[in-house]
């Protein structure tokens, strides 16, 4: 709640804290923000997290997310450099790596985007999509 008074915040880690939702925050922060550390907490989606423009990396393990769908709103963090899923229901599916690469922003694709650790090969970025 009194995130919301924290416009210069460029990283935020509220790891371990049993949300359920992305957090809500000003909208200078929400343009400056570069980590969000969201580990180890109770999340079934991920929606609001479109709005950290400026996202370079986030760390969602240990959380619900149960299928890639949900991942639709990383489509729109174009400056994202690192994903991280472990632990989650959906890091555990045979496709995991390939799936993720579908639901990435088109420019985050065109660096080395590293997923849970390891960058992705030259067959995932293909499956990124095009605009």
């Amino acid at each position: 709640k009194h995130l919301e008074y924290l416009p210069s915040l460029t990283h935020l880690n509220m790891g371990y804290n049993q949300l359920d939702s992305i957090p809500t925050l000003s909208i200078g922060a929400r343009a400056k923000l570069q980590s969000l550390v969201i580990k180890n907490n109770n999340l079934d989606n991920i929606e609001g997290v479109e709005s950290f423009h400026k996202l370079r990396e986030l760390d969602l393990s240990n959380n619900c997310l149960y299928d890639h769908s949900m991942l639709e709103p990383v489509g729109f963090l174009n400056f994202l450099h690192m994903l991280s899923l472990y632990g989650n229901p959906l890091s555990f599916h045979p496709a995991h790596r390939q799936q993720t690469a579908r639901h990435l922003s088109p420019l985050s694709g065109m660096q080395e985007l590293i997923l849970d650790g390891r960058k992705l090969t030259r067959e995932e970025l293909l499956l990124v999509p095009k605009r």
